[in-house]
């Protein structure tokens, strides 16, 4: 919780499955404690191929470069196939680093960065 009125701006992103469920919970959460989070709602996975035929849309891609900052929910992969994400990361910048929290190495934490 911070002390001051400034806002974070960050891309959230629902998901598929129980994802809409569990960043609604999130998002709610976060604005209980105060997050200063002002979220700028994108689609990607199946939400993504229903609206424009792409699991990750360019305009999704463009608001995870402008906030600098991603909530993302859980995505669907289709049978037999993968939504070849990692390779869009790689392509515009953004990665997703996966890192041990503090207080239990069982428990993964992660983190978007743009290089």
């Amino acid at each position: 919780m911070t002390t001051d009125s400034k806002t974070i701006p960050a891309t959230l992103i629902a998901g598929d499955g129980i994802g809409p469920e569990i960043v609604e919970s999130v998002t709610e959460l976060l604005d209980a404690v105060g997050a200063p989070f002002v979220w700028d709602r994108q689609l990607a996975g199946m939400a993504g191929v229903d609206a424009v035929n792409d699991p990750l849309p360019k305009q999704t891609i463009e608001s995870i470069r402008r906030t600098g900052l991603a909530l993302k929910g859980p995505l669907t992969t289709p049978v037999g196939g993968r939504l070849q994400i990692h390779q869009r990361h790689t392509a515009s910048g953004v990665r997703v680093v996966r890192q041990p929290a503090p207080d239990q190495d069982d428990c993964p934490r992660w983190q978007v960065r743009q290089d």
